[in-house]
């Protein structure tokens, strides 16, 4: 995402721990947790001044991976959250997925790739329940996202959040619809939805492509 950044940040430097000299780089990466689930469930509450300290790590090729400290308070700690991107808007959008106590969560964030402020969206309109493991793709000024899961149960619901708006909307779609399912793949291209793979409630794991177009929803 750093071709997308802000001139300034592409042009940032940067510092090793042991305070050697910077080094400028032109693409960057930032880390936004994310593990897995029974791993990350038997973790232990990390201290906020633990979270806080920037490490920079060196690799034997041609980039620098670090830790962006935020400016303000962003979402709590999770896993199995969706994450997409808006070149339009320089915005990572994160939302839903699992905290380290197992409650699951259906808030929205925006994390800004110019200053790396986080904000909560402000989400009206249909209700969308708790839930992990759902996928979501940007399109104009939606994110669309499909699938997912609770305690309970699986999802094949589509539904669009307006990132202008916060206005949730759940979609009525015709024809095949695909099955309940959780971390499958989603595309766009010429107002077609792609959605493969992903796993239903039995683990059992899916190869087929289903095609939604937006123009028909069908």
């Amino acid at each position: 995402m750093g071709n997308n950044a802000s001139a300034d940040a592409e042009n940032a430097d940067f510092c090793s721990s042991d305070d050697e000299p910077s080094k400028k780089i032109v693409t960057q990466f930032v880390r936004m947790g994310g593990a897995r689930e029974e791993e990350f469930l038997c973790e232990d509450e990390v201290e906020e001044s633990a979270l806080n300290r920037t490490s920079i790590h060196k690799m034997p090729y041609n980039g620098i991976w670090s830790i962006m400290i935020p400016p303000n308070k962003g979402p709590v700690p999770r896993t199995g959250q969706f994450c997409c991107y808006s070149s339009e808007y320089q915005t990572i959008f994160v939302g839903y997925g699992i905290k380290r106590s197992g409650s699951l969560l259906n808030d929205v964030w925006a994390l800004s790739t110019v200053d790396f402020s986080w904000h909560r969206l402000k989400l009206k309109g249909d209700h969308i329940s708790p839930r992990q493991g759902s996928t979501a793709i940007m399109m104009d000024n939606f994110i669309v996202i499909f699938g997912g899961a609770n305690e309970r149960t699986f999802f094949t619901n589509l539904h669009t959040i307006d990132v202008t708006t916060g206005e949730v909307l759940l979609a009525e779609t015709g024809g095949k619809q695909p099955p309940e399912m959780r971390g499958c793949s989603l595309g766009i291209y010429k107002r077609q939805l792609f959605v493969w793979g992903g796993f239903d409630q039995e683990e059992v794991f899916y190869d087929y492509l289903f095609v939604l177009d937006f123009n028909t929803m069908e």
